[in-house]
C-alpha cells in the first residue's frame, strides 16, 4: 500500500485575512509546514476565538522523501499543580479565569514542525513578518469573531486588558463586524517571538514572555508556573495512527495524531461513510440526498460517544486502545 502523491497543493486561508500567506510562502520557496505555520498564525491575529498562540498545537506531516507520515503533539497540558478534583463546585473556575488555562503548545509545535519538517529556505522571522504587519494595520471583524465578542460582553468589559483589545476606542462598544480592529499588543508579541533566535527559550524557559507568563499567573491566582512552561515538550511520532480504507478501487490511508487528538473520532465517521459511498454502490452521496445527512449524523452520534475516553495515553491506558479500535470499527 503506497502513500499517494500530490500534484496541485490546495490553499487554504480565513476570509478576514487580507493577504494570502500560504501561497507566497510557496513562492518564496517554502514548503507545506512553512506555508502552514503562517497561515496559522495569521488565523491567530484575525480569528482570537478559536486560535492563537496561548492554544495548543497538532500536526500530520507526511515526508514524501522518506515515504512516511510523522505527527507532532504540542497539545497543551495542565499544570503540575492541577488536580481532577480542583473544580469541584467550582464549574465556572474550568471555564474562566486564570485557573482553566493549560499550558500554551503552540509556539512550541511550530518551532518543533519548523526545525523538523520545514523546507530551510525560509527564515522563521518571514513565516512571522505578514501576520505582524495585518496586525500592525488592522484588518475587518469578521461575523464569527462579532458574534463571539457579543456572546462575551459580560467578560470582557469585566477585564480591563480584554477591554483594552475587543473595545473600539472611538464608539466605547465592542467591535462590530466590518469594522477595523488593530493588535497591536499582539503585533510585538508576534515579533519578538519571530525575531528569537531560539523561541523555545524565550517563550518557555528563562526568556521573557516565560517569565511575564508565570509571574502573570501568580499575581492573578493561576497555578502555571515558570517550571511548568521549561518542562513542556512538543512530541513528533515517527508511528502515527494510520487508517486503512478502500475507495473507488483504490487503497488509501488516513495519518493522524494518536490521543489526545480526536483523528480516531474522524476515522472512524469517515470509515462509516466509506462503507456506503465507495464506488461500489449505484448511490452516489450527492449532497441532496438525505440519506448522506441521515447517515453522516448516525455516523457522528457512534464516534463522539467515545469522546470522552480520549485522554492522554501518558495518564490513561485505554486511551490508545479506544481510538485504535475505534479505526477499525
Amino acid at each position: 500500500m503506497q502513500f499517494s502523491v500530490i500534484k496541485a497543493i490546495p490553499v487554504i486561508k480565513c476570509d478576514a485575512m487580507t493577504f494570502d500567506p500560504m501561497t507566497d510562502i510557496l513562492k518564496a520557496g517554502g514548503n507545506a509546514v512553512d506555508s502552514a505555520i503562517a497561515t496559522l498564525i495569521g488565523i491567530g491575529v484575525v480569528n482570537p476565538q478559536s486560535s492563537g498562540i496561548g492554544g495548543s498545537c497538532l500536526m500530520t506531516i507526511y515526508d514524501a522523501s522518506l515515504k512516511k507520515a510523522f505527527s507532532i503533539d504540542a497539545r497543551g497540558t495542565a499544570p503540575s499543580a492541577s488536580n481532577s478534583t480542583m473544580f469541584i463546585g467550582k464549574s465556572e473556575d474550568a471555564v474562566l479565569g486564570w485557573k482553566a488555562s493549560i499550558l500554551p503548545g503552540e509556539i512550541h509545535g511550530f518551532w518543533t514542525a519548523f526545525k523538523q519538517f520545514g523546507s530551510g529556505r525560509i527564515s522563521w522571522k518571514d513565516i512571522f513578518e505578514p501576520s505582524i504587519k495585518l496586525a500592525r494595520r488592522g484588518f475587518p471583524v469578521s461575523k464569527s469573531l462579532a458574534l463571539v465578542l457579543k456572546q462575551k460582553e459580560k467578560d470582557i468589559f469585566g477585564d480591563e486588558h480584554m477591554r483594552n483589545h475587543f473595545v473600539n476606542p472611538k464608539t466605547k462598544n465592542l467591535f462590530e463586524e466590518g469594522e477595523i480592529i488593530k493588535r497591536e499588543t499582539l503585533a510585538n508579541t508576534l515579533e519578538l517571538i519571530g525575531n528569537a533566535e531560539d523561541p523555545v527559550k524565550l517563550f518557555y524557559q528563562d526568556g521573557i514572555i516565560a517569565k511575564t507568563i508565570a509571574k502573570e499567573f501568580k499575581e492573578n491566582g493561576g497555578i502555571i508556573t515558570a517550571e511548568d512552561l521549561a518542562n513542556f515538550k512538543a512530541i513528533v511520532d515517527e508511528n502515527p495512527l494510520q487508517s486503512s480504507l478502500a475507495l473507488n478501487e483504490s487503497d488509501l490511508i488516513m495519518c493522524g495524531p494518536p490521543p489526545p487528538s480526536s483523528f480516531g473520532i474522524t476515522s472512524a465517521i469517515v470509515g462509516i461513510m466509506a462503507e456506503f459511498y465507495n464506488g461500489k454502490q449505484d448511490d452516489d452521496g450527492t449532497l441532496n440526498d438525505t440519506k448522506v445527512y441521515h447517515r453522516l449524523i448516525e455516523a457522528q452520534k457512534f464516534a463522539y460517544s467515545y469522546r470522552t475516553k480520549f485522554a492522554d495515553p501518558d495518564f490513561s491506558k485505554e486511551a490508545l486502545e479506544v481510538s485504535q479500535k475505534m479505526m477499525k470499527s
